[in-house]
Parts: C-alpha cells; sequence; structure tokens
C-alpha cells in the first residue's frame, strides 16, 4: 500500500517510535469537520448481513491528505481502517458505503489481494470463511443505506439451567476443565498443551477428552448434563470458524464439527460451542451485579470481546482483537494477516512479548509461551531495567 509506504519513511525519519492512536484520528476528524465542514466529506456506511440487518455509521473524512501527528493520513487509508474496524467487531458480509467515487476506488484497491497483500487484503478471505458466503465492498447512496433494517437479534436469558455441567475451555497456552453444578464451581484444573503441533484434530480431541475424564472420574463420575466448550478463535452459529489452535492440521474441514465430534465422543451429551470473549460476557451478564449493556474481554495469549446490549442482545462479531489500534506504520505486524497495529499486541500476552523481545529476549519458539512468559514475570519482580516497567496484571 503506497499509502502505508510514506508514512512508514516519515515516522523512519522521526526520533522516536510512538503509538498514533486510531481513535484520536476519528475524534479529531469529528472537530475539525465541525469547523470547517467545507473541508470533510460525511461518508455513510452501512454493515450489513443479509437476513440480520445493518448496522448504520457515519465518519467525517478529509477530501484531501490530512496532517495528524507529524503524518500526512490519506483519506482512503483512514476509511479503510474505519470499515476493518467495524467489520471485525459488528461483523458484515456487505459493507455498503455512500463516499467520493475516487475515494471508493482506493478503498477497492485495498481490499483486494488476500493476506499477501499486506493492508486489509485478508478482511474478504477472513470474512468469507466465517460466514461462507463472497465479501461483499459496494458503492450505494445515503438514502438507500438508511432503508436498510436494523439488525434483529436475540435475547439472553439470565438464569443458569440446573444440573452437571462440564465447562472446557480451549487457549492458546492450556486446556481449563470444570465441573459446575447447578450453577456453581465445584472443581476443575488446567493442562498445559502445545496444539499447534498437532497434526490432526483427533489429537485435540483426545487431549480434550483425557482431560475431560480425569475431571469426572476424580469427582467419582457425577451427573453430567452437557458441556459448555469456550475458545479462542472465531465462533460463529456454534461452530469453530477460524482458530490458530488448529493451525498444524490437516483435516481441516473437521474444525467446524469440533463440538458435535465432541458430543458424539460423550454418548451424545450436548457440547455449546461459545467465543472465549462471550464466555466472559455471559459470567458477567448471570452475575447480577451489572445493569445495562456488557463487555466482556478474555485476555490471555490472544484477546477475544463479548458484548451484550442493554435489551439483553449479544451484538456483533466482536474478533475486535483484529482492529488497528495504532496507526504507526511501524507497528507491530500480523503474523498470519499482514496488517499493522492490531488490538491483539496491545491488549494480551503479546504485549508483554513484543516489550521483552525489545530488551533483548528471544521469544522464537511459540510451544514455550507459557515458559516465556513466567521468565518474563521472573525479571520484572527482580526490578531488571526495563522489564519491571511491562504491564503484567
Amino acid at each position: 500500500m503506497p499509502e502505508c509506504d510514506s508514512l512508514r519513511r516519515q515516522i523512519s525519519a522521526g526520533r522516536k517510535w510512538q503509538i498514533v492512536p486510531v481513535y484520536d484520528l476519528w475524534e479529531t476528524f469529528r472537530q475539525m469537520a465541525n469547523e470547517n465542514p467545507s473541508d470533510f466529506y460525511e461518508v455513510s456506511l452501512a454493515f450489513h448481513k443479509p437476513g440480520v440487518g445493518a448496522y448504520k455509521r457515519r465518519i467525517p473524512i478529509p477530501l484531501k491528505p490530512f496532517r495528524f501527528m507529524n503524518l500526512e493520513i490519506d483519506p482512503s487509508f483512514a476509511l479503510a481502517t474505519f470499515i476493518n474496524n467495524r467489520v471485525v467487531a459488528l461483523g458484515a458480509g456487505q459493507v455498503w458505503i455512500d463516499c467520493p467515487r475516487e475515494i471508493f476506488r482506493k478503498l477497492k484497491d485495498m481490499f483486494k489481494g488476500g493476506t499477501s497483500s499486506g493492508g486489509f487484503g485478508y478482511l474478504p478471505e477472513f470474512m468469507e470463511s466465517i460466514y461462507g458466503e463472497p465479501f461483499i465492498l459496494m458503492m450505494s447512496h445515503r438514502e438507500e443505506i438508511n432503508s436498510l433494517p436494523d439488525p434483529s437479534l436475540p435475547k439472553l436469558g439470565t438464569k443458569l439451567r440446573k444440573g452437571g455441567f462440564l465447562g472446557i475451555d480451549l487457549g492458546r497456552s492450556d486446556v481449563k476443565v470444570a465441573y459446575i453444578r447447578n450453577g456453581r464451581f465445584v472443581e476443575g484444573f488446567k493442562k498445559r498443551w502445545a496444539p499447534e503441533k498437532f497434526s490432526s484434530i483427533e489429537m485435540h480431541l483426545n487431549f480434550v477428552l483425557t482431560a475431560a475424564e480425569e475431571l469426572m472420574s476424580w469427582l467419582g463420575e457425577p451427573p453430567l448434563a452437557g458441556v459448555g466448550l469456550s475458545t479462542a478463535g472465531v465462533v460463529y452459529e456454534g461452530r469453530i470458524r477460524i482458530s490458530g489452535l488448529f493451525s498444524g492440521i490437516t483435516d481441516v474441514e473437521k474444525i467446524p464439527l469440533f463440538g458435535e465430534i465432541l458430543s458424539m465422543r460423550l454418548r451424545g451429551k450436548p457440547v455449546h460451542v461459545i467465543h472465549d470473549g462471550d464466555a466472559a460476557m455471559l459470567q458477567a451478564r448471570v452475575d447480577g451485579r451489572y445493569k445495562g449493556g456488557i463487555l466482556g474481554i478474555s485476555m490471555g495469549s490472544g484477546v477475544g470481546f463479548g458484548c451484550v446490549n442493554s435489551k439483553g442482545e449479544p451484538e456483533g462479531l466482536n474478533e475486535t482483537g483484529k482492529a488497528v489500534l495504532d496507526l504507526n506504520p511501524n507497528a507491530p505486524i500480523h503474523r498470519n494477516y499482514r496488517f499493522r497495529g492490531a488490538a491483539i499486541f496491545y491488549l494480551s500476552q503479546n504485549a508483554a512479548f513484543r516489550m521483552a523481545e525489545g530488551l533483548g529476549m528471544r521469544l522464537d519458539e511459540p510451544a514455550r509461551r507459557a515458559i516465556f512468559l513466567e521468565e518474563i514475570k521472573d525479571k520484572a519482580a527482580k526490578g531488571e531495567r526495563g522489564f519491571r516497567e511491562i504491564p503484567l496484571k
């Protein structure tokens, strides 16, 4: 992307690298648009999922390149960032846009080329992997956008089911298993694993089943009504669509069937699969102490989000770890999707690893991430220069 290359040269010429916060850019646009409306175009957008409805947003975009924190920001790049962040947060199979034709032409180029192109070329393939339909970026008019229906969303309850359930959480560095009776924790433990080394989904299943059987045996085989499974990655309609936990397997077609296969291995017990961020949100919702909308955040090797509005309706795709927080063109680059400044590098253990690497630690073995984290904590506890500034809580 030429816009990124230009920004990178500007930053490299500076004295010190700094975060360029995307939120501050939007606030600056809004403030400047109020002061000089003739220099801006108010872009209307709809983040649309056919059959569900559309989230509608507006954002003022400058009509020509804009100076921000000593950088020159191209309007199309700013709008592409806004679109990326809303698509991964809200979810969308289509994005309807009312903007100047020249900006739209550049947008189309920025979302082409797949993950190898850098920038936001990853997004169409990523969204198609979730919804099973081509991702569409289309030019529209404000009137058409306004006519789209708002999202129609189900409502969540607030009561836990009675009976005995297994709770299983699949994380990057460990699997957590717990037995819950009538909504109360009875017993549980976690087991370290390195799922990126597994070559078949059977290896994941065997690991999870072994952990579950160990716990049930320890408890004397108590009654089991069902299983709740939370996982890192993307979950849509109760199925795992994308997850780095399965990066090494060859039978990728079985990933969405993980819950069904696990159910069969557990003699038909129902298995309910959700995203780990949704699990955090649900915990807060059934807790009873919180009123209104709730944002759940699961922070570990990655970061997951879950959101329910004040009406009790779960909202969004909540893949906000892929939202751009930092516009600095020297910001960390996503290993798989090849774009920079993603939230996952600032709101998870990745932040600690990134800062530790800047202090000279070599962290090139993903399977040893848990060990690396303990080493970082140890250095911080000893007060070693640089490490004591790493936020670990």
